[in-house]
């Protein structure tokens, strides 16, 4: 596992040095690269996730930026979660209503951790998560609530 995590680090290096001038990027170049790598994101999207790792981000009308590497390799990964998300809840969302109720959402967890999830633990996550109150998950509530259990 550390010898992959070392291959991605390097890939990433060179394709940060590759796109970047003295550290400055577009949101073109950038979103380009998340597209061919299969990460469609639009422009907004991208914003946010910049924004979100990179407070010093300085998105100049020309839409280029200055970001360092470390923060190039979170949107990365921010990028890769976002998409593994958006499969997780095709593939769990019964009803195709693009959300995940209580149900849906013990049946997800269950099955991705391999072990029954106590109803109260999926009680008190829908009640945190469950930003608008109607009893189900949007993607952006989902978002929300792996970001703030896992680190990037």
């Amino acid at each position: 596992m550390e010898h992959n995590k070392k291959v991605l680090i390097a890939e990433l290096k060179e394709v940060y040095t590759i796109l970047t001038d003295s550290g400055l990027l577009t949101i073109k170049k950038l979103r380009d690269l998340m597209v061919e790598l299969g990460h469609p994101v639009t422009e907004i999207e991208l914003k946010e996730m910049i924004n979100a790792v990179d407070e010093n981000g300085q998105l100049q009308n020309n839409g280029q930026f200055q970001i360092d590497f470390n923060s190039f390799c979170r949107v990365m990964l921010m990028a890769e979660r976002e998409e593994q998300l958006k499969k997780f809840v095709k593939i769990f969302d019964k009803d195709k209503d693009g959300c995940l109720n209580k149900e849906e959402l013990r049946q997800a967890l269950t099955r991705t951790l391999g072990e029954e999830i106590d109803v109260a633990i999926i009680n008190e996550m829908m009640k945190e998560a469950d930003t608008d109150g109607d009893g189900r998950l949007s993607y952006d509530e989902l978002l929300r609530m792996f970001s703030k259990y896992s680190t990037i």
